[in-house]
């Protein structure tokens, strides 16, 4: 039987979804993508709509399968995907999560205006999420419309 780091890069790992500011990428499992095989959350639902549960299961890193039941993708819940980092109050993360806050809070100061705009058009029952905040700023519907 192979070792665990030979194991690791049979299996499929499953990147954990970031904000978008942040340019580091990391699996579910806290390994590094590079040398992995990698599918996205869409893939893995694909896959077990394709194959079932079970078998999608077992190609997969199973702390990765564990936790990518849990969470979702930025697009879908910010607050859930930044969520996780509030829960590492004492890791590593808890110092970048820091960082981020005070850099998000000094963008605020230096855009107050244009963030107002887009939180007053984001109250409008219309529109739900940024996206379609900035498109209604800027007069104009996406490619794929209101949903």
């Amino acid at each position: 039987m192979p070792d665990t780091p030979e194991l690791a890069k049979e299996l499929n790992h499953v990147l954990r979804a970031k904000p978008p500011w942040r340019s580091w990428n990391v699996t579910e499992c806290g390994l590094s993508p590079v040398g992995r095989s990698i599918v996205t959350l869409d893939e893995l639902e694909a896959r077990v709509k394709k194959i079932g549960l079970q078998r999608a299961q077992f190609l997969m890193c199973l702390t990765c399968w564990n936790t990518a039941r849990w969470y979702t993708t930025w697009e879908h819940n910010p607050v859930r995907v930044y969520a996780r980092d509030f829960d590492a109050q004492y890791s590593p993360r808890a110092s970048l999560l820091r960082r981020e806050l005070e850099a998000l809070g000094a963008l605020y100061r230096a855009h107050a205006a244009e963030f107002e705009e887009i939180m007053a058009a984001m109250d409008n029952p219309e529109v739900d999420d940024l996206h379609k905040a900035r498109q209604r700023k800027q007069g104009r519907q996406g490619r794929r419309g209101q949903r």
